[in-house]
């Protein structure tokens, strides 16, 4: 059962907390097993799930991300790519070799 009953809490009609309800008669919480709270936060928690699945499934799917992603993939490989060629240049085995026989000098 999601609630607990208090004592006391039984409609007047259907008995006290002293001498219960006839069996088969309980009130409409204990009838259910419903506790509303609970199923409010249990309910809302799962409409913010499918809240953020619908808006993530929309933001994959846009044309324009996709478009955006590739753009951002070339961006990064031609960066590498110049960062590759200044290191070669930068450091290049002859121009080292030149720079220690310089200093030895």
């Amino acid at each position: 059962m999601l609630c607990q009953r208090s004592p006391g809490r039984i409609a007047p009609e259907l008995g006290t907390a002293d001498d219960p309800a006839p069996v088969g008669r309980t009130d409409l919480s204990e009838r259910l097993s419903i506790c509303v709270p609970k199923l409010m936060k249990a309910f809302f928690c799962f409409l913010l799930g499918v809240g953020a699945g619908v808006a993530g499934h929309w933001y994959l799917t846009q044309p324009k991300s996709n478009e955006t992603m590739a753009q951002a993939k070339e961006e990064v490989r031609s960066t590498a790519t110049n960062l590759g060629q200044s290191f070669k240049e930068t450091f290049n085995g002859e121009k080292i070799k030149m720079r220690w026989r310089v200093l030895e000098k």
